[in-house]
Protein backbone atom coordinates (compact mmCIF):
# COMPACT_ATOMS: atom_id res chain seq x y z
CA UNK A 1 0.00 0.00 0.00
CA UNK A 2 1.72 3.38 -0.85
CA UNK A 3 1.40 6.44 1.25
CA UNK A 4 0.46 8.64 -1.65
CA UNK A 5 -3.16 8.92 -0.86
CA UNK A 6 -1.95 10.65 2.94
CA UNK A 7 0.22 12.66 1.57
CA UNK A 8 -2.88 14.11 -0.43
CA UNK A 9 -5.06 14.55 1.91
CA UNK A 10 -2.34 16.23 4.01
CA UNK A 11 -1.32 18.60 1.08
CA UNK A 12 -4.76 19.29 0.97
CA UNK A 13 -5.82 20.04 4.25
CA UNK A 14 -2.60 22.29 4.39
CA UNK A 15 -3.64 24.14 1.17
CA UNK A 16 -6.99 24.60 2.53
CA UNK A 17 -5.13 26.28 5.65
CA UNK A 18 -3.00 28.22 3.64
CA UNK A 19 -5.88 29.86 1.40
CA UNK A 20 -7.60 31.19 4.53
CA UNK A 21 -6.00 34.28 6.49
CA UNK A 22 -5.37 34.71 10.03
CA UNK A 23 -7.67 35.79 12.16
CA UNK A 24 -7.36 40.19 12.05
CA UNK A 25 -5.55 41.69 15.10
CA UNK A 26 -8.13 43.19 17.63
CA UNK A 27 -8.19 47.26 17.66
CA UNK A 28 -7.71 46.72 21.41
CA UNK A 29 -4.01 45.00 20.69
CA UNK A 30 -2.68 48.75 20.28
CA UNK A 31 -1.78 51.19 22.36
CA UNK A 32 -3.05 54.33 20.16
CA UNK A 33 -4.66 54.63 16.94
CA UNK A 34 -3.87 57.52 14.65
CA UNK A 35 -6.69 59.86 13.89
CA UNK A 36 -8.86 59.04 10.72
CA UNK A 37 -7.07 60.24 7.52
CA UNK A 38 -3.32 60.56 8.98
CA UNK A 39 -0.12 58.78 9.11
CA UNK A 40 -1.73 56.06 6.37
CA UNK A 41 0.43 53.20 5.49
CA UNK A 42 0.22 51.28 2.66
CA UNK A 43 2.14 47.37 2.25
CA UNK A 44 4.14 47.46 -1.07
CA UNK A 45 6.65 44.44 -1.77
CA UNK A 46 8.43 41.72 0.28
CA UNK A 47 10.84 40.52 -1.12
CA UNK A 48 12.32 36.61 -0.01
CA UNK A 49 16.05 36.25 0.70
CA UNK A 50 15.50 32.54 2.24
CA UNK A 51 17.36 31.31 -0.78
CA UNK A 52 14.68 28.79 -0.73
CA UNK A 53 11.25 27.61 -2.98
CA UNK A 54 8.55 30.55 -2.81
CA UNK A 55 6.39 28.23 -0.92
CA UNK A 56 8.82 26.25 0.98
CA UNK A 57 7.41 26.66 4.80
CA UNK A 58 9.26 23.49 6.25
CA UNK A 59 9.23 19.96 7.12
CA UNK A 60 7.63 17.27 9.57
CA UNK A 61 10.32 15.03 9.98
CA UNK A 62 9.40 11.13 10.76
CA UNK A 63 5.45 11.35 10.69
CA UNK A 64 2.99 8.64 11.17
CA UNK A 65 5.06 6.71 8.44
CA UNK A 66 8.28 7.03 9.74
CA UNK A 67 9.60 9.27 6.84
CA UNK A 68 9.64 13.09 6.02
CA UNK A 69 6.41 15.50 4.79
CA UNK A 70 7.65 18.70 3.14
CA UNK A 71 5.19 21.68 4.28
CA UNK A 72 4.25 24.57 1.60
CA UNK A 73 1.69 26.92 1.02
CA UNK A 74 -0.47 27.62 -1.35
CA UNK A 75 1.28 30.90 -2.51
CA UNK A 76 4.70 32.64 -1.64
CA UNK A 77 5.13 33.52 1.63
CA UNK A 78 6.10 36.89 0.50
CA UNK A 79 1.98 37.18 -0.51
CA UNK A 80 1.22 35.60 3.14
CA UNK A 81 3.82 38.58 5.25
CA UNK A 82 2.35 41.43 3.01
CA UNK A 83 -1.32 40.18 3.66
CA UNK A 84 -1.05 39.35 7.05
CA UNK A 85 0.29 43.37 7.51
CA UNK A 86 -1.84 44.99 5.22
CA UNK A 87 -4.67 42.86 7.76
CA UNK A 88 -2.87 44.31 10.72
CA UNK A 89 -2.37 48.27 9.69
CA UNK A 90 -6.29 48.37 9.00
CA UNK A 91 -6.60 46.82 12.26
CA UNK A 92 -4.79 49.19 13.78
CA UNK A 93 -6.19 52.32 12.26
CA UNK A 94 -2.95 52.80 10.08
CA UNK A 95 -4.34 51.25 6.98
CA UNK A 96 -7.43 53.53 5.88
CA UNK A 97 -8.00 52.83 2.12
CA UNK A 98 -9.80 56.01 2.06
CA UNK A 99 -6.79 58.19 3.47
CA UNK A 100 -3.87 58.90 1.33
CA UNK A 101 -0.82 56.76 1.42
CA UNK A 102 1.88 58.80 3.26
CA UNK A 103 4.46 55.66 4.36
CA UNK A 104 4.86 52.76 2.27
CA UNK A 105 5.85 49.75 4.51
CA UNK A 106 8.37 47.26 2.56
CA UNK A 107 10.38 44.26 3.31
CA UNK A 108 12.78 41.53 3.43
CA UNK A 109 11.67 38.54 4.71
CA UNK A 110 14.61 36.68 6.04
CA UNK A 111 12.96 33.47 7.58
CA UNK A 112 9.90 32.21 7.54
CA UNK A 113 9.51 28.58 8.56
CA UNK A 114 7.53 26.07 10.70
CA UNK A 115 9.92 22.16 11.47
CA UNK A 116 8.09 19.46 13.49
CA UNK A 117 10.95 17.24 15.31
CA UNK A 118 9.86 16.11 19.03
CA UNK A 119 8.03 19.77 19.38
CA UNK A 120 6.86 22.12 16.37
CA UNK A 121 8.53 25.11 16.39
CA UNK A 122 8.11 28.64 13.83
CA UNK A 123 10.53 31.39 13.44
CA UNK A 124 9.70 34.29 11.18
CA UNK A 125 12.30 36.88 10.75
CA UNK A 126 11.01 39.79 8.81
CA UNK A 127 13.19 43.07 7.65
CA UNK A 128 11.03 46.01 7.82
CA UNK A 129 11.11 49.44 5.69
CA UNK A 130 8.98 52.64 6.39
CA UNK A 131 9.66 54.79 3.20
CA UNK A 132 7.85 57.98 2.86
CA UNK A 133 5.84 57.90 -0.15
CA UNK A 134 7.50 59.83 -3.12
CA UNK A 135 11.01 59.38 -1.51
CA UNK A 136 14.16 56.33 -2.45
CA UNK A 137 15.21 56.39 1.42
CA UNK A 138 13.47 54.45 4.16
CA UNK A 139 13.01 56.47 7.14
CA UNK A 140 12.97 53.11 9.10
CA UNK A 141 14.54 49.97 9.00
CA UNK A 142 14.26 47.47 11.50
CA UNK A 143 14.79 43.66 11.89
CA UNK A 144 12.04 41.66 14.08
CA UNK A 145 11.86 37.94 15.10
CA UNK A 146 9.55 35.65 16.36
CA UNK A 147 9.25 32.51 17.86
CA UNK A 148 6.49 29.92 19.11
CA UNK A 149 6.91 26.19 19.62
CA UNK A 150 4.03 23.83 20.16
CA UNK A 151 4.07 20.39 21.43
CA UNK A 152 0.76 19.56 20.19
CA UNK A 153 0.96 20.85 16.58
CA UNK A 154 1.81 17.86 14.21
CA UNK A 155 -0.52 17.68 11.72
CA UNK A 156 0.06 20.41 8.89
CA UNK A 157 -2.96 22.57 9.43
CA UNK A 158 -1.88 22.79 12.85
CA UNK A 159 1.51 23.74 11.87
CA UNK A 160 0.55 26.34 9.38
CA UNK A 161 -1.52 28.09 11.95
CA UNK A 162 1.55 27.97 14.62
CA UNK A 163 3.22 30.19 11.63
CA UNK A 164 0.51 32.23 11.47
CA UNK A 165 0.64 32.95 14.86
CA UNK A 166 4.06 33.35 14.30
CA UNK A 167 3.79 36.59 11.60
CA UNK A 168 0.93 38.22 13.44
CA UNK A 169 3.49 37.92 16.46
CA UNK A 170 5.59 40.15 14.27
CA UNK A 171 3.21 42.88 12.62
CA UNK A 172 2.29 43.17 16.34
CA UNK A 173 5.89 44.19 17.24
CA UNK A 174 6.56 46.45 14.05
CA UNK A 175 3.32 48.14 14.95
CA UNK A 176 3.75 48.52 18.60
CA UNK A 177 7.55 49.38 18.47
CA UNK A 178 7.95 53.37 19.91
CA UNK A 179 10.38 54.24 16.77
CA UNK A 180 8.32 52.94 14.44
CA UNK A 181 5.43 54.82 15.55
CA UNK A 182 7.49 58.09 16.02
CA UNK A 183 8.21 57.96 12.73
CA UNK A 184 4.95 57.45 11.41
CA UNK A 185 3.77 60.58 13.90
CA UNK A 186 6.48 62.71 12.24
CA UNK A 187 4.89 64.03 9.50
Amino acid sequence: MTKLPFLFAATAVLLASCATDSPPLEKSDFPTHPAAGNHHVVVGKFTDTRKLPANYLGIIHGGPSGEHQKLETSKPVTDIVAQRFTASLADSGYGEESAPANWTLTGEVREFSCERYKTSGATVDIVVKLTKTGTDKPSFTKSFIAEKTSADAAKPAEMQALADATLQQVASNVLHDPEFTQVIASE
